[in-house]
């Protein structure tokens, strides 16, 4: 809390006590400051508008029923609410990784990754998604799409690397 009042991840210090918090708003602010990195397509591109879609989509609904899942806990201190939480928080990640993967298969017809300019830090967070669904014990052998895109995102140099370091997997 010291970092973040919130009490969540992630926090962007700018010093001088200046702090951005919420993954959108740093990825979009970085994307700015730094648009040769090509953590974003071109700012005003429809690319662009796509990926911070898929970003906004998976923040906002998506994470927060992960929330029900991984921290049960932030909606209800009884342990028998808890396992309904939990219950209805997986039934509802269920849904949203089928819509994932028939989402990524419209879109994959013509390339690998969210932007048609290519890998993005839309696709980096589809990815930790992607790990969350196994690590919350949902099977996605049937999401062939989605295994295809974590697969070629982790052949994207940085994206490799950044695993490596980390010691992390995109399969179980």
């Amino acid at each position: 809390r010291t970092i973040n009042p919130r009490g969540r991840v992630p926090a962007l210090d700018f010093g001088e006590q200046r702090m951005l918090t919420e993954s959108v708003a740093i990825i979009s602010h970085l994307a700015e400051r730094f648009p040769d990195a090509g953590i974003l397509p071109p700012a005003g591109s429809v690319s662009r508008a796509r990926c911070m879609e898929w970003m906004c989509y998976l923040n906002t609904s998506v994470m927060a029923t992960m929330g029900a899942i991984f921290r049960s806990e932030r909606y209800t201190d009884e342990e028998a609410v808890s396992a309904g939480i939990k219950g209805f928080g997986k039934t509802r990640f269920e849904a949203f990784v089928k819509e994932i993967d028939t989402l990524l298969s419209e879109l994959q017809e013509a390339h690998d990754f969210v932007a048609p300019e290519g890998f993005s830090a839309a696709d980096a967070y589809l990815v930790y998604i992607y790990r969350s669904a196994w690590r919350a014990g949902i099977d996605l052998a049937p999401c062939r799409r989605w295994t295809r895109h974590a697969e070629a995102v982790a052949e994207v140099p940085a994206a490799a690397r950044a695993l490596a370091t980390e010691g992390i997997s995109i399969h179980p």
